[in-house]
């Protein structure tokens, strides 16, 4: 019986306890927005259209031409993300990330810091929404 208790325990710890393994695990939330923010930088703004969710999807009309269209006629240059913080609830998640982006128009360098929302869908974490936190010129 101890043996049949200790086994049970062990497969629990291996597994993972119920009520975590409904929650998705960090390291892929944080692997994407470290990729969507690498793919701004390189302006692949087509595969930030594959990253973002159905609903953002929707709020631009499911219009990937005009969604990368309006990115490139802004004309960002380089960008740097740094995630501040993750706060995860199920299949939400806001991520705080600290960006630095060269904007060709200005011609200089901007800093802010978004609160980014990211969801669950399908098995993956999808880009939804931001608003900004704080702008530094």
């Amino acid at each position: 019986m101890k043996l049949f208790i200790a086994s049970m325990l062990m497969s629990l710890v291996l597994a993972g306890f119920p009520c975590q393994a409904e929650i998705p695990p960090l390291t892929p939330l944080r692997e994407r927005v470290q990729r969507y923010h690498r793919y701004f930088s390189q302006h692949r703004y087509d595969l930030m259209w594959k990253m973002s969710s159905q609903d953002l999807r929707k709020k631009n009309g499911y219009d990937e031409k005009g969604y990368v269209q309006q990115f490139r006629e802004y004309g960002f240059g380089k960008v740097q993300a740094t995630i501040l913080n993750i706060d995860l609830d199920v299949d939400r998640a806001r991520v705080r990330v600290k960006l630095i982006v060269w904007s060709k128009p200005d011609k200089k360098w901007f800093t802010e810091v978004e609160d980014e929302v990211w969801i669950f869908e399908k098995g993956q974490w999808f880009f939804e929404d931001h608003r900004v936190a704080e702008s530094v010129g």
